[in-house]
């Protein structure tokens, strides 16, 4: 919707960021604010990109989709081991 105008995409995160934060008191629950407030630590990372494709290379891809089953397996295991 935004695209090609960094601001405007980072005042539509940070508004998210922000009803993110405030949804703990629309439900009336209690929940570390400390926590929420990390999604906010994702701008900075954010505008360092340059809009443009890194590189790709068929090993990294093919790592990164079995990396995701490997390690929710190899912490289920841990979970049942402990």
């Amino acid at each position: 919707m935004f695209r090609g105008s960094p601001v405007r995409q980072m005042l539509a995160f940070s508004a998210v960021g922000v009803l993110y934060l405030l949804q703990p008191l629309v439900y009336g629950t209690s929940f570390p604010y400390i926590s929420r407030v990390g999604v906010f630590l994702a701008i900075p990372l954010l505008l360092c990109y340059n809009g443009r494709r890194g590189h790709r290379s068929k090993l990294i891809q093919w790592g990164f989709y079995w990396f995701y089953p490997a390690h929710l397996l190899l912490l289920y295991l841990l979970g049942r081991l402990v």
